[in-house]
């Protein structure tokens, strides 16, 4: 019914024991003719059970030895094509939120409560 009455409300994800949630993502800084550009990007996958609800992608999420893996990848590429997989729909919770999280100038505790 709740997707019935709100096609697209926002969500507020987060990790069932409150660790921080760590996102795969990559960055890189090149030079164009008026001087260095800073890029990054948060890698997607599909999404697992939990997530599909909302969308059909979700950020790479890492956690523990895996995190580290990802900071410090040494050269084992198959090893890190193997963390872009969906993280365990069992770690993860969420629920939906008002539209105040939508907007910047809204900074406060209230954007993640449950509605």
């Amino acid at each position: 019914l709740f997707f019935k009455l709100y096609p697209k409300p926002p969500f507020y994800f987060r990790m069932k024991e409150d660790a921080p949630m760590l996102f795969a993502g990559l960055w890189e800084t090149w030079e164009d003719e008026e001087g260095p550009i800073e890029t990054c990007a948060i890698l997607t996958t599909d999404a697992n059970e939990l997530t599909k609800e909302v969308h059909n992608r979700m950020p790479v999420i890492l956690a523990g030895e895996d995190a580290l893996a990802w900071v410090e990848p040494g050269d084992d590429k198959d090893k890190m094509k193997e963390l872009l997989v969906p993280f365990s729909p069992d770690k993860l919770a969420f629920h939906a939120v008002g539209t105040a999280v939508g907007n910047v100038r809204n900074n406060s505790p209230d954007c993640i409560k449950p509605i």
